[in-house]
């Protein structure tokens, strides 16, 4: 049975898929931080996108749902002062379907995690924010990076 399936985009923008329920996909975005950090937020652009209140000692996670098989992109778009203030940084991204036939991919200097949902797949790219003392030569810390005004 086919479902039209409304999923959020960049600006606002709906698109209508068209997906079967047992053969949709689910991407999810997950932070972590070293050491962990709460009380701060990470906002996704794409899908998945949203804000993320960071929680010390819990996951922070969001999803897309139904989503068809694909190429979907979730970027940082925004980093609240906090992490800001201390120099938070993102060294990786890990996404865990790595034993599928087109494996889904993070890149730090983007800043973003490529998902590529096959069908009935569930995919999760994980992002750590590491604290540094100083940034590292040629790497900018996460407000250079993603030009927040703090």
């Amino acid at each position: 049975m086919n479902k039209k399936r409304m999923v959020h985009a960049l600006l606002g923008v709906f698109v209508c898929l068209s997906a079967t329920a047992q053969n949709s996909g689910v991407a999810i975005v997950e932070v972590i931080t070293d050491p962990d950090f709460g009380g701060d937020t990470v906002r996704f652009a794409g899908a998945p996108n949203g804000l993320l209140e960071l929680r010390l000692g819990q996951p922070d996670k969001l999803s897309s749902t139904g989503l068809a098989s694909g190429t979907y992109t979730s970027t940082i778009s925004e980093v609240g002062p906090a992490l800001l203030g201390q120099l938070y940084v993102l060294q990786s991204i890990a996404c865990d379907d790595a034993d599928s036939a087109s494996p889904s991919t993070g890149n730090v200097d983007t800043l973003t995690a490529t998902f590529n949902i096959e069908a009935g797949e569930k995919v999760s790219c994980r992002f750590k924010l590491t604290a540094a003392e100083l940034p590292e030569p040629g790497r900018r810390t996460a407000l250079g990076r993603v030009g927040v005004v703090g």
